[in-house]
C-alpha cells in the first residue's frame, strides 16, 4: 500500500485494508473466478459463479464478513449460482432450497455454517424463519432457531441476523 503523502487523502478501501492487515485480509474484490456453472442446456450460456462480493458491496463486506474465516467464506460461495432472470441464489444448508442471495441471507448462511461445522449443532436441531410468539403478537419470526436436544419443539437459541453496514 503507498505510503501518505502530502495532501493524499487515503481511499475508502486502503483504510480498510489497513484495519485487516494485521489478520493478513484484503477487502478487495477478488479476480473474477475462472469457473463457470451451465445454465439449462436449452439456453447454452455460461456466467460466472457469483462471489460474496458481487452481492455484498466492498466496504459492508469488510464489516460483515470479517466475523467469518476464509474457510466459511469459501464454504458459502460454494453455494451460490445464478439462478432465473441471472439473479443470484443461494443453497440453503437447512431448506435444500434455493433463495435469493440478498446480503441478509448471505449473512444468515454463514451463521447456519458455523452452527453446524463449529459448534455441531445437527440440521435436524434448526430452523430458518422460524414463528415466534412474544406475549400476544405471534407475527414474528425469528431468522436461526436451534431447538433443544431433549423436546423437539421448545427454541435453545434464537438467532436474528442484519447484515452489517459501516456508519
Amino acid at each position: 500500500m503507498a505510503t501518505k503523502r502530502a495532501g493524499r487523502v487515503p481511499s475508502r478501501v486502503e483504510r480498510v485494508d489497513r484495519i485487516f492487515r494485521d489478520r493478513g485480509e484484503t477487502c478487495r474484490p477478488p479476480r473474477p473466478s475462472a469457473t463457470v456453472r451451465r445454465r439449462p442446456a436449452s439456453i447454452m450460456a455460461t456466467l460466472p459463479v457469483p462471489s460474496l462480493q458481487d452481492i455484498i458491496p466492498t466496504v459492508e463486506a469488510a464489516a460483515t464478513l470479517g466475523l467469518f474465516g476464509t474457510a466459511e467464506r469459501k464454504a458459502i460461495e460454494k453455494l451460490l449460482a445464478y439462478g432465473k432472470a441471472d439473479r443470484p441464489v443461494i443453497r440453503c444448508q437447512v431448506r435444500q432450497k434455493d433463495v435469493p442471495a440478498k446480503p441478509e441471507e448471505i449473512v444468515r448462511q454463514l451463521w447456519i455454517y458455523r452452527l453446524l461445522n463449529h459448534y455441531k449443532y445437527p440440521v435436524s436441531r434448526l430452523a430458518v424463519e422460524y414463528p415466534i410468539t412474544f406475549g400476544r403478537d405471534s407475527s414474528k419470526r425469528a431468522d436461526i432457531v436451534v431447538f433443544e436436544a431433549e423436546r423437539a419443539t421448545i427454541p435453545f437459541l434464537i438467532v436474528e441476523v442484519k447484515a452489517g453496514r459501516l456508519k
